[in-house]
């Protein structure tokens, strides 16, 4: 039972820390993004909400598994579990960003920006995709 109280500590302290960078430095971040009038920072941290919480959660369960004494194989599992997750979430934080970027240039630019923001998500999720692939093992381009 002793064994698991780092553990626990840590993805408690992860899941502290993410709520708390979404419900204090990112309300203060949306704040000051609201009075500097500039719609890149509010799309930065439209961007961020949700993500936050996540990277911290996973933060902490990494190291949690990092500090168990657990069997290589499963720790490796969950490892590379969590390592998909985190890029998935990357990827997901990647298509909001630029599709907000593409929505802005679009409105400035006096374009229809819903056909390329949609192809700009797209092309994100299939990168973001590929990646996860090529991390868990299959190669689908060979360069």
């Amino acid at each position: 039972m002793v064994q698991w109280i780092v553990p626990l500590a840590f993805v408690i302290g992860g899941l502290l820390a993410g709520l708390i960078c979404e419900r204090t430095i990112l309300v203060r971040l949306r704040k000051l993004a609201i009075r500097t009038q500039r719609k890149i920072n509010e799309i930065i941290i439209k961007s961020l909400q949700g993500m936050t919480f996540i990277w911290f959660a996973i933060a902490g369960i990494y190291t949690a598994i990092l500090s168990l004494t657990i069997a290589p194989n499963i720790a490796g599992i969950i490892q590379k579990l969590l390592i998909i997750i985190f890029l998935y979430s990357v990827t997901v934080f990647l298509a909001s960003l630029s599709v907000g970027f593409v929505t802005l240039y679009g409105q400035k630019a006096f374009l229809s920006a819903s056909l390329l923001s949609n192809l700009t998500r797209i092309i994100i999720y299939v990168f973001g995709i590929l990646i996860i692939l090529q991390t868990i093992g299959l190669k689908l381009l060979q360069f």
